[in-house]
C-alpha cells in the first residue's frame, strides 16, 4: 500500500482509513502487483476498524496509486484526490452526506 488516508470518509463522525496501492515496476521474473482496488476500513470511533467490501463502499481504484488526499470544501463537501504513477489523478466528489461511504467508480462518494 502506498496511499493511505485517515479521514471521516462516510460522514458518520468517525475516522475511517482509505488504502490504495499496486506496483508495476517490479522485475519481470517477479511480475506486477496489481490485485488492489483500494480498501475502506470503517472506523467505529473506539479504535476498531472493519473492512467494507467494494459493493458496499463503492471503492474501486485501479492503477498504481501513490497517494490519497482528502479535502473538505465549503459546505462540508469532501473531495478525494487519488494520485497515480504515470497517470492523471482521479478526483472523487461527495454526493450528499454518506452513511456507508466510499468513492465509487463514477467518482461519487456513495449515499446509503
Amino acid at each position: 500500500m502506498y496511499g493511505l488516508l485517515v479521514m471521516d470518509v462516510d460522514g458518520d463522525g468517525n475516522k475511517d482509513i482509505l488504502l490504495g496501492g499496486n506496483f508495476y515496476e517490479s522485475k519481470p521474473e517477479v511480475g506486477i502487483y496489481d490485485a488492489s482496488y483500494g480498501l475502506l476500513l470503517k472506523g467505529d470511533g473506539k479504535g476498531n476498524f472493519i473492512a467494507v467490501n467494494e459493493k458496499q463502499s463503492g471503492i474501486n481504484i485501479k492503477g498504481a496509486v501513490r497517494d490519497i488526499a482528502g479535502i473538505l470544501q465549503s459546505g462540508n463537501k469532501q473531495l478525494l484526490i487519488i494520485a497515480k504513477n504515470n497517470a492523471a489523478p482521479e478526483i472523487y466528489v461527495e454526493n450528499g452526506k454518506a452513511a456507508t461511504g466510499g468513492a465509487s467508480k463514477e467518482g461519487k462518494i456513495k449515499n446509503k
